[in-house]
């Protein structure tokens, strides 16, 4: 896969991933340890388009890849590629594992930011954000139905096509409940410090 260096004309166009803040992850394990372990803030997120509401994103965290997960045929995870005959594997979204993040929790990962990482990893990553960019609108679906799958919202025409996939969904996905109020809490304690800063200036 050729890496294209020249840059993107809009923002929105850019291929990201994402960080999260360690404490967070925490808090979040806290309330469900099926939350996927942070690696001390190294982990990569996607962040979605799915929304708890403003300011609060869910994000899907992405790992290394291995063999085994080449053979994952449901929607739990999103198998990322660097060529279209999908020889070259360069990981997976955890879709299952979504959470949802408040802004000021998470960050835009740039090589900038990590000086002493290996050129290899660099443009793995790099490969990794521009097939997840390129593939966002599904992703984005499969968050959705992973969501909808837990909190019972789907459509009840599709879970009743879809019953045995639906159930395994629910089984394995963390107490989305639970992590949404974590993630509104710490959101609204942000707000909060931000102005009490302001009063005390």
């Amino acid at each position: 896969m050729k890496i294209n260096n020249s840059p993107p004309k809009n923002e929105a166009d850019k291929a990201k991933l994402y960080t999260i803040e360690n404490n967070y992850i925490n808090k979040l394990k806290s309330a469900d340890n099926r939350v996927q372990n942070n690696y001390k803030g190294q982990r990569l997120y996607f962040k979605s388009d799915l929304k708890v509401e403003e300011g609060i994103n869910y994000y899907v965290p992405l790992s290394s890849p291995k063999e085994s997960q080449k053979k994952i045929t449901n929607k739990s995870v999103f198998k990322l590629f660097g060529d279209k005959a999908q020889e070259d594997f360069l990981g997976v979204l955890h879709i299952n594992n979504l959470i949802p993040v408040p802004d000021d929790k998470a960050k835009v990962w740039s090589p900038k930011d990590n000086p002493e990482t290996d050129d290899r990893y660099v443009i793995l990553v790099i490969k990794q954000a521009r097939f997840i960019k390129a593939h966002e609108k599904e992703i984005n679906t499969n968050c959705k139905l992973m969501r909808d799958s837990k909190m019972g919202t789907l459509d009840p025409e599709y879970f009743s096509k879809n019953r045995k996939e639906i159930i395994t969904y629910k089984r394995i996905i963390s107490d989305l409940d639970k992590l949404e109020k974590v993630s509104k809490t710490e959101r609204n304690n942000s707000i909060l410090m931000r102005h009490n800063d302001v009063e005390l200036q």
